[in-house]
């Protein structure tokens, strides 16, 4: 079927799967940006900067400012869907079902938009958290609340595909964020609430609360995530949820880039990463700020407890060559973090 005769949705899909199939993130964000106007000729682009490029053979070179750029063209697009089996491959199926389902949450999105001083999203009553990249607010819509993620800058079709990859990459998986409509013209993702509360938030109470069994689910969602190619942000427990009824949910995570490498992309690294939000709070000795896990011992001293038995669990995944090497290195993590809890009470 010739591409103009598909639906906007598909064509936008496809063009994002275009998009991450490019070798250069110059490249890639060109595509992403002009998905409003959906090219239907041959894809250029002017460099406004310097650039640097790896040529086909893997040699970098550079692209100085007003070179043009040859990206794609619909014989491309169309061998590149050809080859992924079509429309319906997950990749392209799964963006254009949450494009079309944004339609239904428009409404209430514009009007939530309407109101958010996008320099000051913290001061809105609908504010649910962010960070560098975006801010999340609570969104009401059919008799139930949805975690909507606003890009900075409001216009970041990249970000809205950072995460709606993780989610169709992700699939069935359970306890994973479940991302139901995006729009790239507005630069949103609409998800299903995560039970429980941020990992950071918890007390030192609710830490101990948290039984062995819930401690192994987690690890093994981990390993689960590792065998799906996922790439989680372990370094913000923000992303992290824990709820007594559903143990451990993670947020904000994408498909992991096979074209790079990536601590993530073995099971041990993937690991040895999600020790993290345990910790949170840690900071390299020295370091001027001071977090509450490191000024307030007893929550220092659960939160050391908690990654200790995830320590058991998860070495209990790895076979016996890179059991060792992974008992090291969570070792000094560990030790580091109660380094500071002890510094701090001196």
């Amino acid at each position: 079927m010739p591409i103009y005769e598909k639906s906007r949705e598909v064509l936008q899909a496809q063009l994002a799967v275009l998009a991450n199939e490019a070798r250069n993130h110059n490249d890639m964000l060109y595509l992403l940006e002009r998905m409003g106007s959906l090219a239907t000729d041959d894809l250029y682009r002017e460099t406004t900067k310097c650039e640097y490029a790896r040529s086909d053979n893997g040699q970098l070179y550079e692209r100085p400012a007003g070179t043009k750029v040859f990206v794609a063209d619909l014989d491309v697009q169309k061998d590149l869907i050809k080859s992924l089996g079509g429309y319906r491959n997950p990749k392209i199926a799964g963006r254009a079902e949450a494009l079309g389902a944004y339609y239904e949450f428009e409404p209430a999105v514009k009007d939530l938009l309407s109101q958010i001083d996008n320099k000051t999203p913290k001061t809105h009553q609908q504010y649910l958290g962010g960070g560098h990249h975006s801010s999340v607010f609570s969104l009401e819509h059919g008799n139930q609340r949805w975690a909507l993620r606003v890009a900075m800058g409001r216009r970041n079709p990249y970000e809205v595909d950072y995460h709606i990859a993780g989610t169709i990459q992700a699939g069935d998986m359970a306890h994973a964020e479940k991302i139901r409509a995006i729009s790239y013209d507005q630069s949103v993702t609409i998800a299903e609430i995560m039970p429980g509360k941020e990992l950071d938030r918890l007390t030192a109470a609710e830490i101990r609360s948290i039984s062995n069994s819930q401690v192994e689910q987690y690890a093994d969602t981990m390993a689960e995530a590792h065998s799906r190619k996922l790439r989680l942000d372990h370094g913000k427990a923000s992303n992290f949820f824990y709820d007594p009824a559903e143990g451990f949910g993670f947020v904000d995570f994408t498909a992991l880039d096979t074209k790079f490498s990536d601590k993530q992309s073995t099971l041990r690294g993937m690991l040895e990463s999600a020790i993290d939000p345990f910790l949170t709070g840690f900071y390299p000795r020295g370091h001027e700020d001071i977090p509450p896990s490191i000024s307030d011992p007893d929550l220092g001293h659960a939160r050391i407890e908690l990654a200790s038995k995830y320590v058991v669990s998860a070495s209990a995944l790895l076979d016996a060559s890179e059991r060792q090497e992974f008992l090291s290195v969570i070792g000094g993590h560990i030790d580091e973090h109660g380094a500071r809890v002890y510094d701090h009470q001196l």
